[in-house]
């Protein structure tokens, strides 16, 4: 197995002389140049004992782990060594073994944005981040938001461990200290360098506050209803709190709201101001208006669509009036309220019903009524006279055709 070099300043076209050579060993030369013409490997092992199979790499270029800064490691599947190579100075090259770990497991090394490393072990299903136990610059970040929504008087800070030397910062804004003061929420950067040259990059998010104003609307249960309510929550306070909202009521959580718009300002006593507008919907769509429909004068009706019908005489509830249709017994104006299977009701326009016409009874009918009015399965019929009477009586429907005489 063999590493081999091509340099940042190479323009390609290295030859490596493979099937001539294997590492630095002839292997089949024949129709092959002179050696002069390859370019051999700056390290080889053989791969017939414990090890067979070489993982390339990547060169170190972390700022956490200064020892590794600068080391082209690789690994070997079979025997889990870890090795790592640097320039000796000379045009040779250091091949140092760093560690002999689990066999049959490293397959592949991986790099992140700051240069630190990583092995994938296929055996295990684990991802192990390459370390160094002799000396690490380790370092933290402290955030802390604005003190208000809009204020600008938030932080970020990075420390490093004791053993870390001074470092060089540059942040987004321009500053060059290992702490940015006087933030609103936003997103920041920082770019971090050590006396080795090695660098790290961070990018952090700031929140706008600690503070934050929210809010559960609860809908009314139909259109006109009043049982709507705002339930408000405010993270990140530690003082009381003061609701102010614009139909003047003051306080913090509201029941018994009626569909709209309301808009609160909560004032906290640490002298920070939040506003939120919530609106009030409803949960369920009221019934279509119905239209009163007038038939022979006296016969109401709406259609027979709707779950629940309350007929109204001038205002007034008329009793056991619960159907799609009513007979006018006296003049005046008739409404209906509907229903839906949500309980929400709709209520018609008036109609205005006159009685004009009269009834003339027979020479010697002193009286005479009819009830129920309306009537479905039976009618009773109560005649009064002054004397016996022949008479002819016929019982029509409200289409005027007659259904019994």
């Amino acid at each position: 197995e063999e590493v081999d070099f091509q340099p940042a300043s190479s323009t390609g076209g290295e030859n490596y002389g493979w099937r001539c050579y294997e590492g630095n060993h002839s292997f089949n030369t024949t129709g092959c140049g002179p050696m002069s013409d390859y370019v051999f490997p700056v390290a080889e092992y053989a791969n017939a004992g414990a090890d067979c199979s070489v993982t390339g790499g990547f060169v170190y270029r972390g700022l956490n782990f200064p020892n590794l800064y600068g080391h082209y490691l690789y690994t070997d599947y079979c025997s889990g060594k870890i090795w790592s190579l640097t320039p000796d100075g000379s045009g040779g090259w250091n091949n140092q073994l760093l560690k002999d770990l689990n066999n049959f497991q490293f397959v592949s090394f991986g790099e992140n944005k700051n240069g630190e490393l990583f092995l994938a072990a296929l055996g295990s299903g684990i991802i192990y981040r390459v370390t160094d136990s002799d000396l690490q610059w380790d370092y933290s970040s402290n955030l802390q938001p604005a003190s208000c929504p809009g204020a600008n008087d938030g932080f970020i800070s990075i420390s490093f461990n004791a053993v870390a030397p001074a470092m060089q910062y540059l942040w987004s804004t321009g500053d060059t200290t290992s702490i940015i003061t006087d933030l609103a929420g936003g997103t920041y950067s920082i770019t971090i360098t050590a006396p080795n040259g090695s660098t790290a990059t961070e990018t952090f998010e700031l929140p706008e506050s600690v503070l934050q104003l929210s809010g559960v609307v609860t809908p009314v249960t139909c259109p006109g209803d009043s049982d709507g309510a705002i339930d408000l929550t405010l993270t990140g306070n530690v003082e009381p709190a003061h609701a102010s909202w614009s139909d003047g009521s003051d306080e913090f959580d509201r029941t018994g709201l009626t569909e709209g718009t309301y808009s609160v300002t909560v004032t906290t006593d640490e002298g920070c101001t939040l506003t939120q507008t919530f609106g009030v919907g409803a949960a369920n769509d009221a019934p279509t208006v119905p239209v009163i429909q007038l038939q022979n004068d006296t016969v109401l009706s709406v259609p027979d669509t709707y779950s629940a019908y309350q007929w109204f005489l001038n205002g007034e509830e008329i009793p056991g009036a619960n159907g799609a249709t009513w007979v006018a017994q006296e003049s005046g104006l008739y409404t209906v309220v509907v229903g839906n299977a949500a309980g929400c009701t709709s209520t018609s326009d008036p109609i205005l019903v006159e009685l004009t016409s009269t009834t003339q009874l027979p020479e010697g009918l002193r009286e005479a009524s009819v009830q129920p009015n309306p009537f479905s399965a039976s009618l009773g019929l109560e005649l009064r006279s002054e004397r016996p009477l022949d008479l002819e009586l016929k019982l029509l429907n409200m289409n005027g055709q007659v259904v019994n005489e």
